[in-house]
């Protein structure tokens, strides 16, 4: 699948890819690298995210409901006015996340509880 002129795949090297306002709903993109990734605005509802790195990716404002994000590495990342509603964050580093104002209702937390 290609967007914005980017092969959107399991795996996938994306690091510093410029994905704002992207429709990434429903993607596998398990273990891909979005480095710095700019994924502002984008629909990432339903995708897997699964072990993918986004250390200082840029979420502000994306919707991740529902999104899998078990094991992923979101450490200063972006998350400010995003929705992971009933998303999976298991196991995941959000170490440095800024979570300011982003809706985590019914989320699964890196330590397995779910938030109210």
């Amino acid at each position: 699948m290609q967007v914005n002129g980017y092969t959107i795949e399991n795996d996938a090297h994306l690091a510093g890819a410029d994905l704002a306002g992207a429709n990434l709903k429903r993607t596998a993109l398990t273990g891909a690298d979005l480095r710095g990734a700019n994924l502002k605005r984008a629909d990432i509802c339903g995708a897997n995210l699964r072990f993918a790195i986004l250390i200082n990716a840029n979420l502000t404002h994306a919707d991740l409901e529902g999104t899998m994000l078990m094991g992923a590495n979101l450490e200063s990342a972006d998350l400010a006015h995003a929705s992971l509603i009933y998303a999976e964050l298991f196991k995941a580093n959000i170490e440095g996340t800024n979570l300011t104002h982003t809706n985590l209702h019914m989320a699964t937390m890196p330590d397995g509880s779910i938030h109210d």
